[in-house]
């Protein structure tokens, strides 16, 4: 893996020094003007919502998201507030129709028929910068834009077709090669339906079928037999029922009346070639440079491309098939109405309203509120009319209107058959199809399917020598578990220590054996060597260890059959965690006992308790949840206290800095009806929505976003605010996600911020990259960061190359190797205090 920073030969040290520092925000992001017509696809997308407004998000360096967003040489710029992952509104806009991107600027036709640009690049009033929207000069009733890297042509109502921008080999098509900063005449073009500027040349399908080209004609693009430049529209031989039109680098394409796609140019030739059967019926087509995607007029959709190393297929894999261009359809929509390719990621726009993207989502351009590092609870994709969900450690069951879904980790098997390690997506399992309850612990998950029990993993489900066909209710360790039956007895199964069978011996069972004197039980949890169970009379009763007082009785010795908790008389609620329990009481207190080195008892100590000590300062608690050294409280108006084990990595309890042993209000988790929490993450049900926060190595987030980090997210994302209520990620104020790294400190540069995040190199992989570095810049000190590799099957590099070029003919390597010698995570390079050092670097 390597990758390239120039500096200018002659730099002293402190000039070095700042000029690393600045070059935070802009190393490989391109800013000169001719380096920015390299690129033919954007790295942010736009949409209009049902009230005619224009949202914008992604990369907003050139002013390509609006007057909101700070741009390059603006006060204030840094690579944070140039970046959007969600959208945001351009002011300035009212009215519109429809809205498009170039690469780094975005333009807005109203109904009015004007049209409005903003950005970098041809604006079409007399300027090329603007983040205010302009209005397009001559143009009042325009019905389509097409935006080029460097030219931009509209289609009026009449027919007429007008271009305005660079007009290098006469891709303006008005009969000569002279720029021009405001609109002029296509010639010839009086009947044109469609429009499309790329790269050097122009298209247009006509009212009559037929396709025109003009500009730059090499690789035969302009589709008439020949490879001459043509300042004027030339006729696109063989084409006769064209109805719109898509172009990128030497290749053109017509969508036909028949719904068939017909090619020229680079790799086609100089006549029309059919490529109807890679995706079939066609409605619409958009393409950029080694990526192409088709809506078909049965709204799925078909995306082709070099490679799907960044999950541009949107099938849910990063695996290309054999032929590139005839791929599967994109997972999960079947409802579109037009499709919008950028660098390495496409979106979708739903018959609805709704906005969905899938790809790299470098830059935020997928608009879900993702970028790196997940901060924000995200909606687990596929799954609807959630009830119920567990866990069996870094993996993850719901109980849905549409059946069991699992996803995460299956080391063990859990949740499918062994050898599919991570599921990075919900799937049906068919042990489980049916469920009514599910429980789950590391290693193992199991389900209430009719009355009996299934369990996968390390646990196995109850032997049939007395089978269970009448449960209601599970709870699972490792290798036990116990049932809840629908008279009220309590049946346990698997490996006896120290009683956890609770049937009064000392003898594992495969069977289900009857908890002793247990007949009026509501409900039952296990924590790692105990269980519990709540009575129909409000008591509690418990079994199994007791070392830490968990069995709630006064006592710290373990226990074969079941013992009264002291105190506990009106419980309404049972939740337990590792070593500990806590009852929810009919009066709204909360009372926890057993171990308590985090405070998880939540009585203001760390001191283990083996009678119940009430929670401190909850009097009106309507939902209690626990796992492992934590416990939460929903309380009556919705908010959520939690206490206990602090969260170290700072995302799975927002805001739980260190460990509290009386209780802290999370806004993230304000409103749960369920709050699930593991090791990996959090995840929360409000009504039957489920969203998940948390890192996602195992798959735990379950939205097909590979490991953590800048990686192919392959699966549609619904962008956030589109059609219908916008979701609420209940993380409104909490931090952005800036990535898995701290940001770098202050630096020696006037203006630098100390908040400023690393910068992703580079902006746009080139094909056959498999991860995406990162760096930033601390003295002399360039930290290179987050070498995780996004694409499978491959192993972290355990090698990387920083390539250094100082001046024009000078170039130094070093090579960064992995201390642990599997992967390169992170690593520091110390630059030398001088330039002339700097060139006898090796």
């Amino acid at each position: 893996m390597t990758f390239s920073l120039r500096f200018p030969a002659g730099l002293r040290a402190r000039s070095l020094v700042l000029l690393l520092a600045a070059a935070a925000t802009l190393v490989a992001l391109v800013l000169p003007s001719a380096a920015r017509a390299d690129m033919d696809a954007a790295y942010h997308q736009c949409a209009v919502k049902a009230d005619q407004t224009v949202w914008c998000w992604g990369l907003g360096f050139y002013g390509q998201l609006g007057p909101s967003v700070t741009m390059y040489g603006e006060e204030g710029f840094s690579f944070l507030v140039a970046v959007r992952k969600e959208p945001v509104e351009v002011t300035g806009v009212a009215g519109a129709a429809k809205v498009v991107q170039g690469p780094s600027s975005s333009c807005a036709v109203l109904h009015s028929g004007t049209v409005q640009c903003w950005g970098t690049g041809p604006l079409g009033d007399g300027s090329t910068v603007s983040k205010i929207p302009v209005t397009v000069a001559g143009l009042s009733d325009a019905v389509d834009v097409s935006i080029g890297p460097e030219h931009a042509c509209a289609v009026r109502s009449g027919g007429q077709a007008a271009c305005w921008g660079a007009n290098g080999l006469g891709k303006l098509g008005d009969g000569s090669t002279t720029d021009s900063l405001v609109p002029v005449d296509v010639v010839g073009i009086t009947n044109a339906v469609d429009v499309v500027a790329a790269g050097e040349h122009t298209c247009a399908a006509l009212a009559d079928g037929g396709a025109r080209c003009w500009g730059r004609g090499s690789d035969q693009r302009l589709g008439n037999g020949d490879t001459a430049d043509s300042p004027t529209p030339v006729v696109v031989s063989g084409v006769s029922d064209a109805v719109k039109v898509a172009a990128t680098g030497g290749v053109s394409c017509a969508v036909l009346a028949s719904h068939d796609v017909v090619c020229w140019g680079e790799s086609f030739g100089s006549s029309p070639v059919s490529i109807g059967a890679a995706y079939g019926q066609v409605a619409d087509l958009a393409m950029t440079d080694g990526m192409g995607c088709a809506v078909l007029v049965n709204g799925r959709i078909k995306c082709g491309a070099s490679n799907n190393d960044y999950g541009a297929y949107g099938d849910g894999t990063v695996t290309t098939p054999a032929d590139p261009w005839n791929g599967p359809e994109v997972l999960g929509i079947d409802d579109a109405v037009g499709v919008s390719v950028g660098a390495l990621h496409a979106c979708a726009r739903h018959a609805n309203g709704d906005v969905s993207c899938w790809g790299l989502g470098m830059y935020g351009s997928l608009g879900n509120g993702r970028f790196g590092a997940v901060l924000e609870f995200q909606p687990v994709p596929g799954i609807s009319g959630v009830t119920a969900i567990a866990d069996h450690r870094n993996g993850l069951c719901a109980l849905t209107g549409d059946g069991t879904r699992c996803w995460g980790n299956n080391s063990s098997g859990e949740i499918a058959p062994s050898g599919t390690h991570t599921l990075w997506e919900p799937v049906a399992v068919a042990d489980f199809d049916g469920a009514t309850a599910l429980a789950g612990a590391d290693g193992v998950m199991c389900a209430v399917v009719g009355g009996a029990v299934a369990c996968r993993g390390s646990l196995a489900s109850p032997g049939a020598g007395a089978p269970i066909s009448d449960a209601t209710a599970i709870s699972a360790q490792q290798q036990w578990g116990c049932a809840l039956r629908s008279g009220g007895a309590v049946a346990c199964w698997g490996t006896q220590n120290d009683g956890a069978l609770g049937d009064g011996g000392s003898t594992s069972s495969a069977d289900a054996v009857a908890v002793s004197g247990i007949s009026s039980a509501e409900a039952i949890t296990t924590m790692g060597g105990a269980a519990c169970a709540l009575l129909a009379t409000g008591t509690v009763r418990c079994w199994g260890q007791g070392w830490a007082g968990q069995l709630g009785n006064g006592d710290t010795q373990s226990s074969s059959a079941p013992v009264a908790v002291n105190t506990v008389a009106d419980a309404t609620q049972l939740a337990g965690g590792s070593d500990h329990a806590c009852a929810l009481r009919s009066t709204g207190t909360v009372s926890c006992w057993g171990s308590n080195p985090y405070g998880q008892l939540g009585d203001g100590t760390t001191t283990s308790r083996s009678e119940p000590v009430d929670v401190g300062g909850i009097i009106d608690a309507t939902a209690i949840f626990v796992y492992e050294g934590r416990s939460c409280a929903r309380r009556a108006g919705g908010e959520v206290l939690c206490w206990g084990n602090r969260d170290e990595s700072g995302i799975l309890v927002p805001g739980m800095t260190a460990d509290e042993s009386t209780p802290l209000a999370i806004p993230a988790f304000a409103g749960a009806d369920q709050l699930l929490m593991t090791n990996a993450g959090t995840c929360v049900i409000r009504g039957t929505n489920l969203t998940c926060v948390g890192e996602n190595s195992d798959g735990f987030l379950g939205d097909g976003f590979m490991p953590a980090g800048h990686g192919p997210q392959p699966t549609p994302r619904k962008v956030i605010g589109f059609g219908g209520v916008p979701f609420d990620n209940g993380n409104d104020d909490g931090p952005p996600p800036v990535d898995t790294v701290p940001p770098p400190p202050a630096v020696d540069s006037p203006g630098e911020s100390a908040e400023q995040p690393p910068v992703v190199l580079p902006p746009r992989p080139p094909v056959g990259r498999i991860a995406v570095p990162q760096l930033r810049f601390t003295g002399r000190a360039l930290v290179l960061t987050d070498y995780r590799v996004q694409r499978s099957g491959r192993s972290c590099p355990r090698v990387a190359t920083v390539r250094i070029a100082v001046g024009r003919g000078l170039v130094r390597r070093l090579k960064v190797r992995s201390k642990a010698g599997v992967c390169v995570v992170s690593a520091t390079v110390k630059l030398p205090a001088s330039a002339s050092k700097l060139k006898r670097l090796r």
